[in-house]
Formats: structure tokens, C-alpha cells, sequence
């Protein structure tokens, strides 16, 4: 019970460390901090302090990033009882560089950082990664001499990948001359930085990786300039390599912006490109009248009704949901042409053996027919249902 009751004390005492430095750095109580920094001993103080929008423990060295550079001053200044002070020094000078103050990236480079140290708060990125994502050229080009350009950050995305985070032509010129790069090398999730910078809707960056010869996976980079919603790239797409299987199938998304399954429609109402959203809708219509397969109708109705089978799938819910009345009108329009069309769809019975065929048919919900009144207005609403006489 004793040694129970111990434990809680440290957590609680260290608890409220925590809370306190927080709280002199949040308020610049400089005096305070200068105080509390003080009473160590040499290389012994250690401290975390949680930050909720990352879900991480950071030093307060590098918390401190955040705050008036005065605040850094102390901490500098009372630099021998930081216990692995130069280790966190780096990380925050790291850090630094994704907030673009100029004073305090100056006061700590003249620290003398390990350019090399991973910085956790910063995705894994060492501080010319960081550089890279913000398309600091100056720093990049700065700290290139002394950094490991082979490197790569927690989710596998190399310098060449984090390019098309903030694209600069001169520092993706200069990642390209970098032998340790490999222009196909994929990340994590099997992403290679053409298919980023496609997903990133980057088509300078796109275009020129092309000309450099960049291997295509023609059906990730569909799926990536649909889901980015580049026009240049995706109609790039559609003249050097588009064939219409392209559009049944459902690609997988896995990374830090998805983890989900989609179809080229919904991708297309995700990226918000109405173009696009309009261009996908007409080829579905136009193949199934070539190819009137069952597969293809069932999906067909079943996306534009925007449910099928116990799944949701993004439709015309989410277009009125985000305010999208050009994307709304030409759904409920495609879905009214496709019901005309009286596509007969073949259902099999497999525990009796027999099958039937019945009208494949888009439903309108009366949710959907509310919530559009609401977010585009009554008297919109209620006409255009009147005039293409939808069937609630």
C-alpha cells in the first residue's frame, strides 16, 4: 500500500510540474520560469507537457517554440540543467522551422542543433524535412551540407514526397539531383511522390516528375488526381491512359487523410470538383448503355441513391451536407435520367435456385429532400423536385 501510494504522489507531483511550466511558458512568466529552472541541479531537469490536438508529450523546450521568444531566451540561458539539453534544443529548433519565425529559428540554429534529430512533434522530420514541407528554400538549401538526405519520416515519405506538401520548383529541382532519392521509391501506403503530389492536387510538381520519367500505376494515379481534384492532372489521366474499367473499380486509401474504401463518383464529390463530379456521372451513365452488365447497373443506382447492401457511400447527402447546390442539382438529375433509362437488373436466389429480374431504380429519400430545402432553400428545392418529377 506504501509503495501504491508513493507512485500516485510522483504521478501527481509530476502532474502538476507539468501544469506549472505550462502555464509560465502559456503566460511568459519569465521570472518564474527563470526561478523554477534555477533549482536543479546540472543536467537533471526533465519535463512533459501533453498537448491534446496532437495526442503527444512534448519538452517544454519545444512547447516553448510556441510561445514569446523570451520564454526560449530562458530556457537557453539555464541550458546546463537541462538534462539532454542538445537533444531537445534540435527538436525545437526543428520545430521552429514550421512556424517560420525568423528570430527565433536564428537564436536556435546558433545553438549549434543536430540537424539530424528526429523531431516527434513534427511527423518524425528532421529539420530539413520540415524545411521541405514549408518550402523554406533559404533553410533548406542552409542545412542541406549537413543533413542525411536518405532519411525518411514515421509514415516512410522521403524528401521528394514532402515536397509536394508547400512546392517550391527550386527545392524539388535540387531533391531530384539527390542520389539517395529514388524518384519511385514508395511510402507506407505504397505511395510514390507522383501519386502524392497528384493527391495533393500539385500538378507543377506532377507534371515535372513526369518529365523526369516517373513510373505510373495507372490506377493509383487515377484513384490520386480523382481524390486530389486537380483538373490538369486528371485530364491528363483521361487523354495518355483512362479505359472505362478504371471506373467500377474501388481503390483503398490508407494514410493520414483516409482509411477507407471509395469509388471513382465518390472520390470525385470528395474532392469537391464539380467538373469532375459531372464528367464521372456522364461516363458511368454512357458505359452502362454499352455495357448494360448487372454489376454495373446495381452500382450504378446504388451510388447515386448513395446506399446498397448495408453501406453508406458519399452521394448526394454529403453534397448538400457541405453546401454544394451545382453538385446536388446534377446528382438528383442523373439519378431522374437513370431511372428513365428502365434498366432491368437480374437477382439470383442461390438457397432456392432461382432468380428474377426486377427495374433497377435510384431512390430519392425525404431526408435528403428536407435537408437540401433547408440548406438551399424551399422554394429551389421544391421547384427543381416539381420539374424533374422526383418520386419521394
Amino acid at each position: 500500500m506504501k509503495h501504491l501510494l508513493t507512485v500516485w504522489c510522483v504521478v501527481l507531483l509530476f502532474s502538476a510540474n507539468s501544469q506549472n511550466i505550462k502555464k509560465m511558458i502559456d503566460q511568459k512568466e519569465i521570472g518564474q520560469l527563470n526561478a523554477y529552472l534555477a533549482q536543479f541541479e546540472a543536467d537533471s531537469y526533465h519535463d512533459e507537457i501533453y498537448l491534446k490536438e496532437l495526442k503527444k508529450t512534448v519538452h517544454p523546450m519545444i512547447y516553448a517554440v510556441r510561445s514569446d521568444i523570451s520564454v526560449l531566451k530562458t530556457f537557453i540561458k539555464n541550458k546546463a540543467v537541462i538534462e539532454d539539453y542538445h537533444k531537445y534544443m534540435s527538436e525545437a529548433f526543428a520545430f521552429s522551422l514550421s512556424t517560420g519565425d525568423e528570430e527565433k529559428i536564428n537564436l536556435l540554429f546558433q545553438e549549434d542543433p543536430n540537424v539530424n534529430e528526429i523531431c516527434g512533434v513534427c511527423h518524425e522530420h528532421t529539420a530539413i524535412m520540415v524545411a521541405t514541407v514549408y518550402g523554406n528554400e533559404a533553410w533548406y538549401f542552409k542545412l542541406k551540407s549537413k543533413s542525411e538526405l536518405g532519411l525518411k519520416s514515421e509514415d516512410g515519405n522521403s524528401l521528394l514526397h514532402l515536397a509536394s506538401a508547400s512546392f517550391n520548383p527550386k527545392i524539388l529541382n535540387d531533391i531530384l539531383t539527390i542520389e539517395e532519392i529514388d524518384i519511385n521509391d514508395v511510402n507506407n501506403f505504397g505511395q510514390t511522390a507522383l501519386e502524392k503530389s497528384a493527391m495533393d492536387s500539385v500538378d507543377g510538381m506532377f507534371f515535372k516528375l513526369l518529365d523526369h520519367e516517373a513510373a505510373i500505376d495507372e490506377e493509383r494515379i487515377f484513384a490520386a488526381a480523382l481524390y486530389g481534384g486537380n483538373q490538369k492532372i486528371f485530364d491528363y489521366c483521361i487523354s495518355n491512359f483512362y479505359n472505362s474499367d478504371l471506373l467500377w473499380l474501388q481503390y483503398d486509401f490508407k494514410d493520414n487523410i483516409a482509411e477507407d474504401k471509395y469509388f471513382p463518383y465518390e472520390m470525385s464529390i470528395l474532392s469537391g470538383n464539380i467538373s469532375i463530379t459531372k464528367w464521372v456521372i456522364d461516363e458511368m451513365l454512357s458505359d452502362i448503355e454499352k455495357d448494360s452488365t448487372n454489376e454495373k447497373i446495381k452500382l450504378t443506382y446504388e451510388l447515386l441513391s448513395g446506399q446498397g447492401d448495408g453501406y453508406s457511400y458519399v452521394s448526394i447527402t454529403e453534397s448538400i451536407a457541405w453546401g454544394e447546390k451545382e453538385m446536388f442539382e446534377y446528382i438528383l438529375t442523373s439519378g431522374v435520367k437513370f431511372n428513365k433509362m428502365k434498366y432491368q437488373i437480374t437477382y439470383y436466389n442461390d438457397h432456392n435456385d432461382y432468380s428474377y429480374e426486377q427495374t433497377a431504380e435510384v431512390y430519392f429519400t425525404k431526408y435528403d429532400y428536407r435537408a437540401a430545402k433547408r440548406q438551399f432553400g424551399k422554394e429551389y428545392v421544391t421547384n427543381l423536385y416539381k420539374d424533374l418529377e422526383v418520386e419521394l
